[in-house]
Order: structure tokens, then C-alpha cells, then sequence
């Protein structure tokens, strides 16, 4: 299990937790395999990588919030809408380490 803090574009603060249900909520939410959209991330496009950051990073946010049953692609999108247009890429990085540290 790893756990940790981003800091958004904007300065906002969000806590992250990976562990093993990560790539199972991932695919239930998404309907993608987590796995193989990290695999394809330097052959993506950056629109694609982004989708996938912004995607991840709710995923286990809402872990950390301790509220991943209530996830969703509805919730998601709300979720997203408090975020300016590429405010989660600049700490993209940190993302994928912590969710890299949790194996």
C-alpha cells in the first residue's frame, strides 16, 4: 500500500492511496486495463496520457477519501470539473511514483 500527497497546478492538495484494488476499480469505473494503459503511455498521445493521469489520480483519490464504492464515471467527471484544464498533469510524475511505490 503506498500513500501520498500531490500538489495541483493551482496549489490544491490531494491525498493518493494505491494498493491492490487500484487496477480493479480502475477497470471497473473506465473499463480499461490499467496495466496495459501504463505500458502504452510513451506511445500515446498527450491527450491520451493525460486521460490517463487525470483518470489514475481519481482512482486513488477517491481510495483516500476511503469512498472507491462510490466511484463512477459520473463521479468522476464531477470530480473533474473542480480542476482547471491541465491542472492535474503537472504533478503527473508524483502520480505514477506513488502509484509505482505500492508494488
Amino acid at each position: 500500500m503506498a500513500y501520498g500527497t500531490i500538489k495541483t497546478g493551482e496549489g490544491r492538495e490531494i491525498g493518493l492511496l494505491a494498493n491492490a484494488l487500484t487496477k480493479y476499480r480502475f477497470r471497473q469505473v473506465f473499463g480499461e486495463d490499467l496495466m496495459d494503459e501504463m505500458q502504452d503511455v510513451t506511445e500515446s498521445s498527450a491527450g491520451q496520457q493525460a486521460a490517463l493521469f487525470e483518470k489514475l489520480c481519481y482512482v486513488m483519490a477517491t481510495q483516500a477519501e476511503k469512498r472507491s464504492d462510490k466511484a463512477s464515471i459520473d463521479d468522476f467527471f464531477e470530480w473533474l470539473e473542480q480542476f482547471g484544464s491541465g491542472e492535474i498533469l503537472e504533478p503527473a510524475l508524483d502520480i505514477v511514483a506513488i502509484y509505482q511505490s505500492n508494488k
